[in-house]
């Protein structure tokens, strides 16, 4: 049965109670303390984010290549093709 809550005067005390007893406090409860270290970590356990970084360190390398004419004429990193 779903119990109707006036919107100006809120449970009764007896209701808040027995609510209190039944579902706890509204608290949240913190078993562990999360370092923020550990949450930048896990932001790359992603298998697209790996597959991001890899693409980037893949290009990059290209770039130092001596045949690749941007790494003379460019910073390494940049990817801006010259128009004629």
């Amino acid at each position: 049965m779903i119990d109707t809550v006036s919107q100006h005067k809120g449970l009764s005390s007896a209701k808040a109670e027995e609510q209190l007893r039944r579902y706890g406090s509204n608290q949240i409860i913190r078993l562990e303390h999360i370092n923020p270290f550990q949450i930048l970590l896990r932001q790359f356990r992603s298998p697209l984010i790996i597959i991001l970084i890899a693409a980037a360190i893949i290009s990059l390398s290209i770039s130092f290549l001596p045949q690749h004419k941007v790494a003379q004429e460019q910073p390494p990193g940049v990817i801006i093709k010259n128009l004629p």
